[in-house]
């Protein structure tokens, strides 16, 4: 199953995933986020958000990395593996 499949779509009449479960009446109420078609909001309207918050991280700074850090830690293992056997040759 395609993952647009699993969330729902309308398509030649058929419908899948969670719009289907409205459209038939299995379910009430989804949480997510549908894009608003004029197909869909056929079927579904959408809500008005009653309530939002910003996402804020706060994260302390870590020691800086030396100089050979930073050259290497971007890649794994297997990567620096390759390099050197590619070098080898």
């Amino acid at each position: 199953m395609m993952v647009e499949e699993k969330w729902g779509v309308i398509r030649d009449n058929q419908q899948t995933g969670a719009v289907k479960a409205i459209i038939n009446g299995t379910a009430n109420l989804t949480l997510g986020k549908f894009a608003m078609t004029s197909l869909r909001n056929k079927y579904m309207k959408p809500s008005l958000s009653y309530f939002t918050s910003p996402l804020i991280l706060v994260i302390p700074p870590g020691r800086l990395y030396s100089p050979l850090e930073a050259l290497s830690r971007p890649f794994t293992n297997i990567t620096w593996t390759s390099v050197v056997i590619i070098l080898m040759i």
